[in-house]
């Protein structure tokens, strides 16, 4: 019996060894595929607008505003920037009123969306559709209201660049920045070491630029399409009813023939992430709801492999510290594998690899997140579902 049971875990371990081993090699196959930005600014006559949704972000819209009104920015050659107040309780509108007074370029806009008859809207993809309304740029390029964008002629350059018509067949095309994600506290980064290491590992943009690939998706903190391809696609009332807007964007983009071109913003674009480990919580909800409404019950079996994948290779290496076995040898290499993925994923953002160690002790945010799924999602203090 004893045999058996021997059998048995080392069949387990070595079944988890490969899931790690897996991601580290689709981690490695996604970063190497992220374009650099481009470094010297393309001249060009074709109007970019900026078109930001902004719910209750006080603390983040004036140094939004400021460094794009800069005269960096007024250099980099943006046309306009709207901001769609999507019904704040704080001072953001207010905020950004004070900018349209300094900058004609800056518009604000409302939503009224406790207002809007159409009740299969959601208030992000509304507010965002509402900004589309009001731009008249050539280009639209949309980001969230905590997005920090350090370079901007070399975000406007690549976009420029890469959505030039004479360069790639009508440029159809999306334009997705991958940020870095600056933390304020050490349960941010070691969470986020964790967040990124795992969507590189399995959800990689290797897989995202693979025709043969079903999987799809983007940062909506960051990304841009030229307003022609925008509106042929129907723009974001393809997706209006959807919780989790730019991945189901890029999945209906992808399907109707657009290249998704993932450009490595590590150097150019900041994003603020989330303090609250029940933020993460809600994130992994809200990511992980579409499924969690088609398969119902199964979810819970869904949770318990992940937390077996997550939690097995530390739990094992512990016991055979204490039996000294060979058994747990494959869950032990699979931890080294899973530390290695995450440490990665701390350096991608910049944070010291020891947070890589620290997002071990983090892993439930993930199950309790999938676990969350089937019940109500708030985000940004409303309760979406």
């Amino acid at each position: 019996m004893d045999v058996i049971l021997e059998a048995i875990t080392f069949s387990l371990g070595l079944i988890v060894l490969l899931v790690w081993l897996y991601g580290l090699k689709n981690y490695q196959s996604s970063i190497r595929i992220l374009l650099e930005p481009a470094r010297n600014h393309a001249s060009s006559s074709e109007k970019i607008s900026i078109v930001i949704a902004a719910r209750n972000e006080e603390e983040n819209i004036h140094r939004l505003l400021t460094l794009l009104t800069s005269d960096d920015a007024t250099r980099a050659g943006i046309y306009e920037i709207i901001v769609v107040d999507d019904e704040s309780t704080d001072s953001t509108p207010i905020i950004v009123e004070k900018f349209t007074q300094r900058d004609k370029r800056v518009k604000l806009v409302e939503t009224n969306y406790s207002k809007l008859k159409d009740a299969e809207w959601r208030p992000k993809t509304y507010a965002l559709w509402r900004g589309y309304r009001e731009a008249q740029g050539d280009i639209l390029l949309f980001l969230d209201a905590d997005t920090i964008p350090k370079n901007l002629d070399e975000i406007i350059s690549t976009i420029l660049l890469l959505t030039d018509k004479k360069t790639r067949d009508g440029s159809n095309a999306i334009i997705v920045f991958v940020p870095r994600f600056s933390c304020r506290n050490i349960f941010c980064k070691a969470i986020e070491s964790m967040y990124t290491g795992i969507v590189h590992s399995f959800y990689g943009f290797n897989r995202v630029i693979d025709r043969n690939d079903e999987l799809a998706w983007m940062y909506g903190c960051c990304w841009a399409i030229r307003r022609e391809v925008y509106e042929q696609l129907g723009g974001h009332r393809v997706v209006k009813n959807s919780i989790v807007e730019d991945r189901d964007f890029a999945q209906y983009a992808k399907r109707k023939g657009l290249t998704i071109i993932p450009i490595n913003g590590t150097k150019c674009i900041d994003v603020i992430a989330w303090e609250r480990v029940a933020d993460f919580i809600e994130l992994t909800a809200r990511l992980s709801r579409d499924k969690a409404k088609r398969e119902g019950h199964k979810m819970y079996l869904y949770a318990l492999i992940v937390a077996i994948a997550f939690y097995s290779p530390l739990l094992s290496t512990l016991i055979a510290v204490k039996l000294q076995s060979i058994v747990f040898v494959p869950f032990i290499l699979a931890l080294i594998t899973q530390l290695t993925i995450f440490s990665l994923g701390a350096r991608f953002n910049n944070y010291s690899a020891v947070y890589g160690v620290f997002a071990l002790l983090f892993q439930f945010v993930v199950i309790a997140g999938i676990l969350k799924s089937r019940r109500h999602i708030t985000w940004k203090e409303r309760v979406l579902v």
